[in-house]
């Protein structure tokens, strides 16, 4: 056997020890979640992202992030029309991703100011809750008429959007415990509270 051929055998077998070993380690050694907590097998996708994470660091192999969300797959699709105030990280054009997949029609209708005002009247008597909880509620019952919100998420702060006509360009919002209204053809008129639990409307 030749001596560059000896080379090649020598470098290709360190190389294997060194992959195992790291990938056995690990596996093995011990693994914390971000709070600090120790993971283990019974901590499900947690424990195998912390594995697969700990690989990455030794082999140096990219590891593909998992899907955060169902809507991921849409996150590019050159069908969604995004609006000029309600894209960026974190957020979701839900009424539109599913008419896309068909589970509401295409001409579900839209939310309008008067109709907002009147179901809020209507839930000015919700009991006590959790922020989501409240906003989960309002949006429960504007979906009876609009199906779905326009757009769910953002980032940092949770906003609901409804748009109340196909320009877009004026929404119902719920955001903290208040429903807000904007017309964006007007850009001097401010941000109108349709509904305030704790306030006057």
């Amino acid at each position: 056997m030749s001596k560059n051929r000896k080379r090649i055998w020598v470098s290709l077998i360190c190389l294997l020890l060194v992959v195992t070993g790291g990938v056995v380690y690990a596996a093995s050694s011990g693994l914390f979640s971000d709070s600090g907590k120790e993971l283990g097998p019974e901590d499900g996708e947690e424990y195998v992202k912390a594995i697969e994470s700990r690989k990455a660091a030794i082999t140096g192999v990219t590891v593909p992030q998992i899907e955060t969300s169902p809507y991921e797959k849409y996150a590019h699709d050159p069908r969604i029309v995004k609006g000029p105030r309600t894209g960026g990280p974190g957020g979701w054009y839900i009424k539109q991703i599913l008419i896309l997949e068909n589970k509401i029609p295409a001409d579900a209708p839209y939310l309008t100011k008067e109709k907002a005002i009147e179901i809020c009247n209507g839930l000015a008597d919700l009991p006590e809750m959790a922020e989501g909880e409240w906003q989960n509620a309002v949006m429960a019952a504007f979906d009876e008429v609009a199906l779905a919100p326009d757009f769910k998420g953002g980032s940092g702060m949770t906003t609901i959007r409804y748009f109340t006509d196909e320009s877009h360009n004026k929404e119902i919002m719920i955001s903290g415990f208040r429903v807000y209204y904007k017309d964006y053809d007007l850009p001097d008129a401010p941000l109108e509270i349709l509904f305030d639990p704790f306030g006057e409307s």
